[in-house]
This record gives structure tokens, C-alpha cells and sequence, in this order.
């Protein structure tokens, strides 16, 4: 014989892209829930927004990326602009309106993990990078 709970909780984070608000997550995963509780009139689900954070968005051709483009291909490393699912906190200093952008070292799928790692070659590369984009950021007056 099987048992069944009255209840159930079911907690999820639901990250928005730039352009959503936390309202539209709520109404998409209200209207999720609609349609499973269709024919079903025991089913109800209370939603609730627990903690929202902004995305953080920085427009490919904003100063900062252009330069660390520049700095990526001047010391020889491979150029690759994407998005992230982690929220970071440059998503605060964008919000502020200071464009902010994300770069290093590592493998994103081992940030956070039991095992967290960087080889010290891709330690001595960003270096590189990073060196050669705050030298000439700054000999171009950029703020």
C-alpha cells in the first residue's frame, strides 16, 4: 500500500536573463502551475519570490570589454565573449552603473566544487592578460 503527503514544498531558483523582472518569473511559474493544477481540484500552489537578484549585462561593445578583447589577442590567448549562469558580483557594480565583466583563470564547472582548482599555467596566463589590459587602460586614460 503506498502513502501519499498532503503537502509538498518544492524551492527552485529561477534565474532571470537581462530584461526579466522578478514579477515575470513569478507570473511564468504561476502559470506553470496553473496548467498542472488543471483538472485537478485538490492541487494548489502558493509562489513566492524568496530573494531576487539582477542579472548583470554589459553591452559587447562597452569600453571594458573592447580593451579586454584587445589584451585576450594581443597576448596570444583565444577570444570567447558568452554569458554565465553564476551570479557574480559584478552584477551589483553594473547595476550601479559601473560596467563590470567577468575573466580568469579555470574551468567554471569546478568553481564551488568538493575539488576546486586552477592550473598555475592558466594562473600565469589571465596574469598576462590582466597585466597587459590595466597597462593600457591606463596609458589610454580610462576610468
Amino acid at each position: 500500500m503506498s502513502t501519499y503527503p498532503d503537502t509538498c514544498t518544492v524551492r527552485l531558483e529561477r534565474r532571470t536573463i537581462p530584461g526579466e523582472t522578478p514579477d515575470q518569473v513569478r507570473a511564468e511559474i504561476e502559470a506553470i502551475c496553473t496548467r498542472a493544477g488543471n483538472g485537478r481540484a485538490a492541487f494548489r500552489a502558493d509562489v513566492a519570490v524568496t530573494l531576487a537578484q539582477a542579472p548583470s549585462d554589459v553591452r559587447a561593445d562597452a569600453p571594458i570589454v573592447r580593451a579586454l578583447d584587445a589584451a585576450i589577442r594581443d597576448t596570444g590567448e583565444r577570444v570567447r565573449v558568452e554569458g554565465m549562469s553564476a551570479w557574480t558580483d559584478a552584477a551589483l557594480l553594473n547595476a550601479a552603473g559601473i560596467p563590470a565583466i567577468c575573466f580568469g583563470p579555470g574551468d567554471m564547472s569546478l568553481a564551488h566544487a568538493a575539488e576546486e582548482w586552477v592550473a598555475v599555467d592558466e594562473i600565469e596566463r589571465a596574469t598576462r592578460v590582466l597585466t597587459h589590459l590595466a597597462l593600457t587602460w591606463t596609458a589610454a586614460g580610462q576610468d
